[in-house]
């Protein structure tokens, strides 16, 4: 059995003087997409989608819901990545 490990997370946001200046930084979907590039990842935005309704998990709609619409997204970024490697 192999030991855990988290190199495939490799990523690291080095804090800005801006950032060290107003002492925070706002973490949400945009700036958890712009830093993962999600967007050259994904053409059809649907990762940022699963990514909002992460972030909102349970507070907008039902938990069955919010399954739902993650299960929905998910066979329809198959259905437009069927073929590709």
């Amino acid at each position: 059995m192999s030991e855990w490990s988290d190199k495939h997370y490799n990523f690291i946001y080095k804090l800005t003087e801006e950032d060290i200046k107003n002492k925070e930084i706002k973490i949400d979907p945009y700036f958890v997409s712009k830093e993962w590039k999600l967007g050259s990842k994904d053409e059809t935005g649907i990762l940022f989608h699963i990514l909002k309704t992460i972030a909102r998990f349970g507070l907008k709609n039902t938990i069955e819901r919010e399954i739902d619409a993650i299960l929905a997204q998910a066979t329809r970024l198959k259905q437009l990545n069927k073929g590709d490697k």
